[in-house]
């Protein structure tokens, strides 16, 4: 029999997010992938039998819109992630539930979730600035994982979202280095590298993620920037193998209003390359990372901050 398909079967369609009580609109969609770690008996007579499950998780993935304003900012960059300290649990002691709420009136709700993948951020009048974040769906808290409704469960519920255009922030930006003024090409491309380590409990899977640090760049093509200053910012002549790079300068990017503040401390040029071409700036792509202060001796150490960021009113 020939194969037939009744076209109005389709289910199609965008949806919204809720992360606790921050609603999140995205710029393209929302992909919710499921990470399934499995294994199999095996018996020598016989062979593998049916994969087992050891472990699943939920990913969750979209660029938000574009719209800023504190509580969102705080939602997609926690205050503890800015001056992190090292084994520090990423989860709280309550649980965070995700609801992905689709146009078509079923939600999807995770009832234990976190965000695990910080975004970029896109500093440019051209762009919007909030990049791709992930966030990761465990099972509830002090629930057996057999138990219904552990990981996900399913409703229908009508979708009546609405969505201002205006509340889309793009907006010019300035940078200092060193208190000196960094004008740029294109703006700004800032990256949050948040390292985890997962915690599996045996007959549980993933019940918590321990912080090890996070690593905070910006790139930019500045404009003006002669060799001597590309040099400079290196100063890679006469330093030892093994000595620190650190200048103890700050990079400050800067929005007009509206848009967002960020502040790399102890910004090192890592990558500072020069290019001799007819139409090119003679900087290529320049990338600063932050680097911590650390100061005293345990146990009274003092980590310094790796960045700030907020919305500059």
């Amino acid at each position: 029999m020939p194969p037939t398909f009744d076209r109005t079967n389709l289910v199609s369609g965008p949806g919204s997010l809720l992360l606790g009580t921050q609603k999140f609109f995205a710029k393209e969609g929302i992909s919710v992938k499921p990470v399934v770690e499995t294994f199999q008996p095996e018996i020598s007579s016989h062979g593998k039998g049916a994969p087992r499950i050891q472990d699943a998780h939920f990913e969750t993935t979209f660029t938000p819109s574009g719209k800023i304003n504190a509580d969102l900012i705080a939602a997609l960059f926690p205050a503890g992630l800015a001056n992190p300290v090292p084994g520090t649990a990423l989860l709280g002691s309550s649980d965070v539930a995700l609801k992905v709420h689709g146009v078509d009136g079923t939600a999807v709700t995770f009832p234990n979730s976190v965000i695990t993948g910080l975004p970029d951020l896109l500093l440019s009048p051209d762009k919007t600035a909030i990049g791709e974040v992930t966030i990761t769906s465990l099972i509830k808290k002090t629930t057996a994982r057999g138990t219904t409704g552990s990981l996900y469960s399913s409703e229908s519920e009508a979708w009546s979202e609405t969505f201002d255009d205006d509340d889309i922030v793009c907006v010019p930006y300035t940078a200092t280095y060193n208190s000196a003024d960094l004008p740029t090409k294109e703006g700004w491309n800032c990256t949050f590298e948040l390292e985890l380590d997962a915690v599996p409990c045996s007959g549980v899977g993933i019940v918590q993620y321990l912080i090890k640090g996070v690593t905070a760049k910006a790139s930019c093509i500045p404009l003006g920037w002669s060799v001597a200053t590309l040099l400079g910012a290196q100063n890679l002549d006469g330093l030892a193998i093994g000595a620190s790079m650190r200048q103890s300068k700050n990079l400050v990017i800067t929005g007009a209003a509206g848009g967002l503040s960020l502040t790399l401390y102890d910004a090192v040029a890592e990558d500072a390359p020069m290019r001799w071409m007819p139409l090119d700036t003679r900087a290529d792509t320049v990338t600063f990372t932050s680097a911590r202060e650390i100061s005293g001796t345990a146990p009274d150490t003092t980590l310094g901050a790796v960045y700030a960021l907020s919305v500059v009113s």
